[in-house]
């Protein structure tokens, strides 16, 4: 078992990444104006799946680099403050690993 991402397992994690970006585009265009919230957010449960499909060594990776990449595209994309961004972020990540 090798605990270093080889190159196929990096285009995995970049290609559920993207997925996930694209995922969010979506869900913020579902935004309630009153609420703030979205109707349905679609990219928990497709990392839900591809948790699923991953295997546990590259869960780290995986999770690292979708963090970063979604708490950037959150601070470009909405006028969130980043205290708000950190808090989505950490509920969905959780809810997503812990049903995983």
């Amino acid at each position: 078992m090798h605990l270093v991402p080889d190159a196929k397992d990096l285009l995995r994690i970049l290609l559920i990444t993207a997925g996930h970006l694209l995922l969010m585009t979506w869900g913020l265009k579902l935004v309630t104006p009153e609420q703030g919230i979205s109707l349905m957010w679609l990219p928990d449960g497709y990392l839900l799946a591809c948790l699923v499909l991953t295997p546990p060594r590259l869960w780290p990776a995986l999770l690292g680099i979708l963090s970063l990449s979604v708490f950037g595209f959150e601070a470009w994309m909405t006028d969130r403050q980043a205290s708000m961004i950190l808090s989505f972020l950490a509920a969905n990540l959780l809810e997503s690993a812990g049903g995983a």
